[in-house]
């Protein structure tokens, strides 16, 4: 589901001329798909690089839970709502308790919500 969930949101970038990063999870174990690499027309950034301490000029950063999002505010993306699995309120409290501020994020919870957050 993530691996999909991923690439509509390439899809739906790349047909708004967004230019669009990749990176991988850095622990072996937690890799999403290698799969990416493959897909035309986007930036793969090498998963041992520290997103946070990166050039900081993304439009957008979608992540499931990743501590990342922290960092970006208002423009970090949770997608967590996708898997509907784990509750939105125990994410929401994971980043509260872990210094971010999840009010400044994003939650959507389908397709039409990513492209009206595109849209801003």
């Amino acid at each position: 589901i993530t691996k999909f969930i991923l690439h509509q949101i390439i899809k739906i970038c790349l047909k708004k001329k967004y230019l669009v990063f990749i990176k991988n999870h850095p622990m072996e174990n937690m890799l999403i798909d290698s799969s990416f690499k493959k897909l035309n027309k986007i930036n793969v950034i090498d998963n041992s690089k520290v997103i946070e301490l990166e050039k900081d000029d993304y439009k957008f950063i979608f992540s499931f839970t990743s501590t990342a999002l922290m960092k970006f505010g208002k423009r970090s993306v949770c997608l967590i709502k996708f898997w509907g699995i784990v509750p939105l309120k125990e994410t929401y409290k994971y980043y509260k308790n872990s210094g971010g501020k999840p009010e400044k994020m994003f939650f959507p919870s389908n397709f039409k919500d990513i492209n009206k957050i595109l849209k801003l």
